[in-house]
C-alpha cells in the first residue's frame, strides 16, 4: 500500500493530493509522528480574532464528557469593546449570544479581550487575573475557573491511513 501511495503521490498534479499520498506513505513506513498536545493558536492570532470567534474557539475546546451534568450561565462584559455576551453551559455544550445588556446569570465577569486571550492559552489563571484586577467577578468565581479547566488542548497528529490503536 505504501508503494502504491508513493506512486500516486509522484503522479498527482494537485499539491493537496500529492501531500496526502506521500504523507500516507510516510505513515505506513515510519508510523505516526508522536507530538504531544499543544496550543493550536497562539496569543498573536487570538488577539486578532473577534470575541465571538474566541468564544467559538472555547466551545470547540470544551471537553464534553468532563462537563457532563454541569449547567451554568456566565455574563461577560468586555471593557474594551463594550460588548455583553451571555454564555451558557448545558448538555455538555457551550454556547453564547451577544446582547445589549447582561442577562440573568450565575456569575458576571468583566474583563478585556487581552485577558480573555491570556486565560484561554493558560498564560494566566482566574485567581491571578482577579487579584491583578484584570477580571472583576460578581458571583461564584469557581465557575469561571472550572470553565477554563474544562478546555482541552488537542494532539497535533493523528492517523491518516493506518487504523488507530483505539479502533
Amino acid at each position: 500500500l505504501a508503494d502504491a501511495f508513493e506512486q500516486l503521490g509522484y503522479q498527482a498534479e494537485s499539491a493537496s493530493w500529492r501531500n496526502a499520498y506521500l504523507y500516507g506513505t510516510q505513515e505506513l513506513r515510519k508510523g505516526v509522528k508522536q507530538l504531544g498536545p499543544r496550543r493550536i493558536l497562539g496569543p498573536g492570532i487570538l488577539a486578532g480574532v473577534t470575541t465571538g470567534a474566541l468564544f467559538d474557539f472555547m466551545a470547540v475546546r470544551l471537553n464534553g464528557p468532563n462537563a457532563a451534568g454541569l449547567n451554568w450561565r456566565i455574563n461577560w462584559i468586555l471593557r474594551d469593546s463594550g460588548k455583553h455576551a451571555a454564555m451558557k453551559l448545558q448538555n455538555c455544550t457551550l454556547t453564547h449570544v451577544f446582547s445589549d445588556k447582561p442577562m440573568e446569570a450565575d456569575v458576571t465577569v468583566e474583563t478585556d479581550h487581552a485577558t480573555l486571550v491570556s486565560l484561554n492559552i493558560g498564560e494566566t489563571g482566574v485567581d491571578r487575573a482577579a487579584k491583578a484586577k484584570q477580571l472583576k467577578i460578581d458571583g461564584d468565581q469557581s465557575i469561571v475557573a472550572r470553565l477554563f479547566d474544562l478546555l482541552d488542548d488537542f494532539e497535533m497528529m493523528f492517523d491518516v491511513v493506518a487504523p488507530s490503536a483505539d479502533n
